[in-house]
């Protein structure tokens, strides 16, 4: 009896979650519609350059049967239908993890358990309330017609199943985080991630620790992903080939490199292709120098920046490595690449782009790296701060702040005598993963482009929440000991 009444006070406490997620996200939705960003063009007309979930999702609610002509918003009604879908994803997504933290930490008393699943509810809320009512942009992600929409609530989702899979040595529940997995690597590439997270935290658990040691496992787990990244390559090449009539990848993959490569050169590389690339045609070197250029004219060259000769500071690097990024990758490259090209068929050119920019790395990235790293160290501490926080220097501190806190109470939930095994493994189990993918997205993102909270956003919600969830744990002294979460 006593489990079953605890049953239903769990469940209850997920459909008070959803319910309110459900009138928030939803009414912001009503009250704005939704909303279009610079890149929602590109998923709307299935763009080459994009992952495959996305843009066939809009599609397929394109094609459903709408009256002739109907507008919302402004918009297409479909979209709004999207946004809508997206709206409830994400309401579902934090009802669930609110769920499971009250069954977790609701063994440690009734009151850890109110207290720690209203603010799961809170935390997962505040990225989306603070887009919307304090930021430049205005509005939640739910309800942009971008990836984010369903990408944030999935990568919620999935952290939960990885975390009942692993809890519970539950195949189950493994399963169903290689499939969120799977449509993560195939919504935004970036989100392979959760992948490159499944993989390590199998490794952590099945490998490392003796008392949970299964190389089969472990092993069954590397298998499964190297079958998503296989089926994932293939599955957009036929994409591909069904819309734009060519199997191939995504293009411009290798904007994130050409940029940056292209930031930390001056006039003087273009000696590079003498000895890199003595025979590869004439234009390379010539596209070079032209946009090399350019790019100095516009003063976007790190090199540019360096030149003031004046003590400058974090953000001022940062903010002219934001500013030079699309000018030197898309603005400017895009159209004085595509002269070069004859080319009619615009697949076609797309690919012909890819093996300009692809040759120009091959030869720019035997440059001294010493500028290169600089600049992605700078954009992992800055990753480290639009995860905890917008980077801004008043913040600085606190953000420091949080990330000391946080491992203070792993290493403290780790070293404690007095808070059981089982508490203290679910609780450092979650902190793992938290900081695991939040380390990981930071390592992705400062190698490939510049740090912004929309890139970051995943593991802000989770980062607050693993630290309440170690609090309690340790301050308790209690089990949260668990039959089953599912």
């Amino acid at each position: 009896m006593a489990a079953v009444k605890a049953g239903k006070k769990a469940a209850a406490a997920g459909w008070i979650s959803f319910a309110v997620c459900l009138i928030f996200f939803l009414g912001i939705l009503y009250l704005d519609g939704p909303v279009l960003d610079a890149d929602s063009a590109s998923y709307i007309e299935m763009d080459l350059s994009r992952e495959p979930v996305y843009p066939l999702y809009l599609a397929a609610l394109r094609h459903l049967p709408w009256p002739e002509g109907l507008i919302l918003y402004g918009q297409p009604a479909y979209l709004t239908l999207a946004a809508a879908i997206a709206c409830v994803l994400n309401a579902f997504a934090v009802a669930r993890i609110t769920d499971v933290t009250y069954r977790y930490m609701s063994r440690l008393g009734r009151a850890a358990g109110i207290l720690c699943a209203g603010s799961m509810t809170v935390l997962q809320l505040a990225g989306s309330i603070l887009n919307r009512f304090f930021a430049i942009r205005h509005s939640m992600y739910a309800q942009c017609i971008l990836t984010e929409s369903l990408a944030i609530p999935l990568y919620t989702l999935f952290c939960v199943e990885l975390w009942l899979a692993l809890h519970e040595n539950s195949r189950k529940h493994m399963a169903a985080a290689f499939l969120l997995a799977f449509l993560q690597t195939n919504l935004r590439k970036q989100m392979t991630i959760c992948l490159i997270a499944a993989v390590a935290m199998s490794f952590i658990v099945y490998i490392l620790r003796k008392k949970s040691r299964s190389g089969r496992r472990f092993l069954g787990h590397l298998i499964i992903a190297a079958l998503i990244i296989v089926l994932s390559s293939g599955g957009e090449r036929v994409y591909h080939y069904f819309v734009h009539g060519a199997a191939v990848g995504r293009t411009n993959d290798n904007k994130a490199l050409f940029s940056n490569l292209m930031y930390i050169s001056d006039e003087e590389d273009a000696l590079l292709f003498a000895q890199y690339d003595p025979y590869g045609p004439p234009e390379d070197r010539e596209i070079f120098q032209k946009l090399i250029r350019i790019y100095d004219e516009r003063g976007l060259l790190y090199k540019n920046l360096k030149d003031r000769g004046e003590d400058l500071d974090f953000y001022t690097y940062q903010q002219h490595y934001a500013e030079s990024y699309d000018e030197i990758g898309i603005i400017i490259a895009m159209p004085l690449i595509g002269s070069y090209i004859e080319e009619e068929d615009p697949v076609q050119r797309r690919l012909i782009y890819d093996q300009y920019t692809d040759r120009i790395n091959a030869v720019l990235i035997h440059q001294p790296m010493d500028e290169m790293a600089e600049v992605v160290f700078r954009n992992v501490l800055e990753g480290f701060a639009d995860t905890a926080a917008r980077y801004s220097p008043v913040l600085v501190p606190a953000i420091i702040a949080v990330y000391v806190i946080y491992f203070v109470l792993f290493i403290a939930v780790l070293t404690a005598k007095k808070v059981r095994s089982s508490s203290r493994d679910g609780a450092l189990l979650a902190a793992e993963i938290t900081m695991g993918l939040i380390l990981i997205n930071i390592a992705i993102v400062g190698v490939t482009i510049f740090s912004q909270p929309r890139y970051m956003t995943y593991g802000m919600g989770n980062l607050y929440a693993a630290i309440l969830i170690m609090f309690f744990v340790l301050r308790s002294r209690g089990d949260a000991s668990i039959d089953s979460l599912s």
